[in-house]
This record gives structure tokens, sequence and C-alpha cells, in this order.
């Protein structure tokens, strides 16, 4: 879920989720990280990933950085 607004729930709703779905939730995941590294353990068998808050660059080249990868990696899991 992604909002540009604060205050709708998406904290307490990942919450419920974590503890609904226990050992298959991946919490509070630096997402910068998993993007730039080529280990993905801590996503391994996961069924939810909760990304506190995911920040690009602001200035040119690394504005989208990690845009691209993340689409990537999305479509290859959902075909």
């Amino acid at each position: 879920m992604i909002a540009t607004t604060h205050g709708i729930g998406r904290n307490w709703l990942s919450s419920v989720l974590a503890r609904v779905l226990r050992g298959h939730v991946a919490c509070s995941v630096d997402l910068g990280a998993i993007l730039e590294s080529d280990f993905n353990g801590a996503l391994s068998q996961k069924l939810l990933a909760v990304v506190d808050e995911a920040h690009e660059g602001m200035d040119g080249a690394s504005r989208w950085k990690h845009g691209k990868t993340l689409r990537r990696i999305l479509r290859k899991t959902w075909r």
C-alpha cells in the first residue's frame, strides 16, 4: 500500500498483519539495502514485507535509482 497522506492507518494494518501472519512477515525492511545487495535472505519465504519509508534521491542521476530495480523484481515475482 502506497499513500501520500499521513494518518490513514498503514502502520496499524501492518502490525495486525504481522501478528496474523507471524513468521511470514519481514518487518522494517530497508528497501535501499535490499535493492543494492544480491542477498535477499531477509525476504526469503515471506508473504509480506513492511517498508516504513522509501526515499529516492533528489538529484539527477540517483533520483530514480531504486525504482527501476524494484519494478524489475516485482514484475519477475508476479509472473
